[in-house]
């Protein structure tokens, strides 16, 4: 949600490109419009995921049963673990925001201990490399229980708890190929060899 917030702030606010007559300085307009669309899908996949993570851990059951919240320790000490869930999938967001779809050159002011520092575009192709590999191994993980090819408990189709693991591996399917290419996209902006 607070890359949901974060985005509508800054919405109306782009970086002025400088063009040269006759000079093609950049990407074409086509390609460009379909960069920011897949930057902004892998800002806003997040949000479902982190909606269901919030209501689960204030004990509403989201495509989860009651009983496996109880299993969670929801409500509880579980619900510390679910919302950190939710808050490292909105921070990625907001990183990818902040970071590659304004073109940061520096850390803004309102982050701390590293403000006003120059963004090194090896370093943040890192640090969108590791949500990565957490959503290729937690898709394969969440895509694996319904097709059976591992036993979790309250996962069979009649269970009431089915539409949760469903809807991370929706969620996941859209998000992890979009931050794949988020990341491709910075990484040709930045020019790195």
């Amino acid at each position: 949600m607070l890359g949901l917030v974060v985005a509508a702030l800054s919405l109306g606010i782009r970086r002025p490109m400088i063009s040269v007559p006759g000079i093609r300085t950049g990407p074409s307009e086509s390609a460009s419009r379909w960069a920011t669309w897949v930057i902004w899908l892998a800002i806003l996949a997040p949000l479902p995921y982190t909606l269901s993570r919030v209501l689960w851990a204030v004990g509403i059951p989201v495509g989860f049963s009651s009983a496996g919240l109880r299993e969670l320790d929801i409500p509880g000490w579980g619900s510390l673990t679910v919302l950190g869930l939710a808050l490292l999938a909105e921070a990625t967001a907001v990183f990818v925001h902040v970071v590659v779809l304004s073109r940061a050159c520096t850390v803004p002011r309102w982050v701390p201990l590293v403000h006003g520092r120059r963004v090194r575009p090896r370093m943040a192709i890192a640090v969108l490399a590791l949500p990565i590999a957490v959503l290729v191994y937690a898709l394969a993980i969440s895509a694996s229980a319904p097709l059976g090819l591992l036993e979790l408990p309250d996962t069979s189709p009649n269970q009431e708890g089915w539409g949760g693991a469903w809807l991370t591996i929706v969620v996941f399917s859209v998000w992890t190929p979009a931050l794949i290419a988020t990341t491709w996209i910075y990484r040709l902006r930045t020019r790195l060899s």
